[in-house]
């Protein structure tokens, strides 16, 4: 017995029941932590391995049709957001991509044909000035020796003009004679 009157095997006994209620309470406690902490590392660790999944899948098959499922409202289901979000942009992007280099391809091959068009069409009209060229030497010549004829015409028609100058005036000669002597003869 202690002095205050209660005895010892009480409190020891008391003690003991505190104790073992201590301890299930401690026990009872980490064990729900245990779970909590279980299903919380589950609910962090599911969606990171869904996501790690992922950029592993793209990465080894560069399939751009691939996303993240997005079950959730927590900081991880953001994370897969925008990871689907950056899939889908690089996806439009490489359709893009796709789609500008036909439309290149398409562009090249028309401007192609428009080069071999236009070389065509200088060789034709290499020839065609070749053709004119020759054409106008043959008229140059056709119309030098037309002005060489006319030349020589006008010559003959002035010699002409001359001679027949020259023979009106034996012409009048010859009246002027023919009437003299018709007048002595009268």
């Amino acid at each position: 017995m202690i002095a205050t009157g209660i005895y010892i095997d009480d409190v020891q006994a008391t003690f003991w029941q505190e104790v073992s209620t201590m301890v299930v309470l401690i026990i009872v406690i980490a064990i729900i932590s245990i779970i909590i902490t279980v299903n919380v590392l589950r609910s962090i660790i599911s969606p990171l391995d869904r996501i790690g999944s992922t950029i592993y899948r793209l990465e080894e098959t560069g399939d751009l049709t691939l996303a993240v499922d997005t079950q959730g409202k927590d900081e991880l289901t953001q994370i897969a957001l925008g990871l689907n979000n950056m899939v889908s942009s690089f996806r439009d992007i490489a359709f893009n991509s796709n789609a500008s280099v036909e439309q290149l391809n398409v562009s090249t091959h028309s401007l192609e044909s428009v080069a071999n068009d236009t070389k065509q069409a200088m060789a034709n009209q290499q020839i065609e000035i070749e053709q004119a060229a020759k054409a106008m030497n043959e008229m140059t010549a056709t119309v030098s020796e037309v002005a060489h004829n006319v030349v020589n015409t006008a010559n003959a028609a002035h010699k002409a003009h001359k001679e027949a100058g020259e023979g009106m005036a034996l012409l009048n000669i010859a009246i002027e004679a023919i009437s003299g002597l018709a007048n002595e003869v009268e």
